[in-house]
């Protein structure tokens, strides 16, 4: 007997303004998602285009920065203070508010349920994913950049409480790390790259499970 798939919509896209350009989609710690949204930013450089060309692209910010997530089984659309996730492209739920990073040196914003900027962190640069826990651990793991690059990102992954301190450095814990490196265990001839799909299990105890998995782009971190 064939399986049956059943598809279901969460988020309606036919709404959003012609200058409204998803630039994140992401999931929550409950599984609901999240997209981050530019509002008047130019469309992405064609193909052909030069390297001057897309470096001004990248740095041209955003008319307005939106979050649309679901209240409950509501679309909801909140505006982020102008000041908020500047150059970020990674969103989270962070206690009762928001969290926004990934972005180059390594800024990550904290901000209140109405969008407005309430401090920053500094979780190291090069973030390639971002996930929170609904007890306040924020995981991060790291493109090559920083790997290679001798900041707290040289771990692969880590843990940071919520004040941006850090409580887990995965490549402290593993048996075997996946990078090249003096000392490290090679894993094949391609470089991986970690990668955080889901964080949970509350505390960084026996009861918390981090899961890593290995490919040729990247590697897995899932809890």
């Amino acid at each position: 007997m064939d399986a049956q798939l059943t598809f279901k919509k969460y988020l309606d896209f036919s709404q959003f303004p012609r200058d409204w350009r998803v630039c994140r989609a992401a999931v929550d710690w409950q599984g609901s998602p999240l997209l981050l949204v530019d509002e008047g930013k130019p469309p992405y450089p064609s193909g052909d285009a030069s390297t001057e060309a897309r470096i001004r692209w990248f740095n041209t910010l955003p008319r307005a920065r939106h979050l649309v997530y679901l209240d409950g089984p509501s679309q909801t659309t909140l505006t982020l203070d102008k000041n908020a996730g500047i150059g970020s492209f990674q969103v989270q739920r962070f206690g009762e508010g928001w969290l926004l990073g990934g972005g180059r040196g390594g800024r990550t914003d904290v901000c209140d349920n109405k969008g407005r900027l309430q401090r920053t962190l500094d979780l190291g640069d090069a973030g390639n994913d971002v996930q929170t826990t609904s007890d306040g651990h924020i995981w991060v793991s790291y493109s090559d950049e920083e790997v290679f690059g001798g900041g707290v990102g040289q771990h692969g992954v880590v843990c940071f409480d919520s004040a941006g301190r850090a409580i887990f450095k995965y490549s402290e814990f593993a048996e075997r790390f996946w990078m090249h490196e003096p000392g490290v265990r090679n894993l094949g001839r391609d470089r991986y790259f970690p990668e955080v799909l889901h964080a949970g299990g509350g505390e960084i105890s026996a009861s918390a499970a981090l899961h890593i998995s290995f490919g040729p782009d990247r590697t897995s971190a899932r809890g």
